[in-house]
Formats: structure tokens, sequence, C-alpha cells
């Protein structure tokens, strides 16, 4: 969004997906989220079941308890100063950076903030719990509170990646991507 002036949420970004799939006219469609993606696939998942055929969901978190201090991670600081760049490079509003932070921000104080009941909408049959097992970001008791929660998933745990797994190891993460979707 360009619009500043309207706090971001993952119900907002979930209804804007949703938004998406009615004018493109896709009835249902799977889901790959990381991070804020996952959860807000996992918002769609829930409030909009119908529309969900699979979810991907990696390193999501489903309370703001769950995450962890990144400041105190390299990692992640260093991938906090690629969107600094990136952001500048290849948004129209490249000014404006300090304001979608502080957006997002805003947003982490206090979103989500889900608890079991929550879950009971899913349909985790076609549903995987995904992380890195050196995830610096989310607590690890988020995905198996979560996948204890959908007892239909998937939970899996990637091998020597982190919360930036897809760019650490893109071939693990995507062969068990493809997995889920059903395709070699």
């Amino acid at each position: 969004t360009t619009d500043f002036d309207i706090p971001l949420g993952y119900d907002l970004m979930s209804e804007d997906f949703v938004a998406l799939l009615d004018h493109l006219h896709i009835p249902k469609a799977s889901f790959v989220g990381w991070s804020d993606g996952a959860i807000s696939a996992l918002n769609i998942a829930a409030k909009h079941p119908s529309r969900v055929d699979k979810v991907f969901a990696f390193s999501a978190n489903y309370n703001t308890s769950g995450v962890m201090d990144t400041t105190l991670s390299p990692v992640f600081m260093t991938y906090i100063n690629r969107t600094i760049s990136e952001y500048g490079r290849l948004s129209p509003h490249a000014d404006r950076y300090d304001d979608f932070l502080n957006q997002i921000i805003q947003m982490w104080k206090g979103q989500p903030n889900w608890t079991e009941p929550f879950f009971s909408t899913i349909n985790s049959t076609n549903v995987w719990i995904v992380d890195g097992d050196h995830e610096e970001a989310v607590f690890r008791n988020q995905q198996d509170d979560m996948a204890r929660w959908l007892p239909d998933a998937g939970q899996l745990l990637l091998p020597q990646v982190s919360h930036f797994a897809f760019i650490q190891d893109p071939h693990t993460f995507n062969s068990m991507l493809w997995s889920l979707l059903g395709r070699d």
C-alpha cells in the first residue's frame, strides 16, 4: 500500500489477497508464506477456508510474545539493511521507507494475537507449519503449538537454515514446497 494513514495489519493484507483472488476470478488457491506472509496465509485459511487449497507457512508466529529480539542477530540485521536498499531502488515512494517501517513495527507490536480457538476453522489437512532449525526471529514453541492445534497439519523443520531458508538453501526449501504442492 502507499496509504500510510491506514494502519497496516494482517487482516488488511489478508483481505487484499482475497480481493485479488476475486478480481482474477480465482475461487481457490494455495498460499506460500514467509514470516508475515505465513501469518497472512494462516489468517486467510482461518477466515476464508473455502478459498484455500494448501498452505506452506514458513516461520510464522501466532502471538507477539513469540518473536525474538532480532537486533541481536547479525543475519537478521543484514536482511534489514538489504530491505532499506531494495525499498529505495524498487519503491515508487522510496522516500517513505521510514513511514513503511513504522507501519510494520506498529503491526508487529500488537499482531498477531491468536490463541488456539483461532485455528479451529482451518482445514489442516493441507497445511504445513515449517521453520528452520537455526531460526533467529521466532521462538520454536510457536510452530510446535500451531502444529499441535492443527492436528492434521504437517510440521517440518529444515536443517542448517534460519529465518532465511529460501536464500540459505533454496534447493531443500523448494523441494519441500513442491512436495506439499504435489509436484516433483
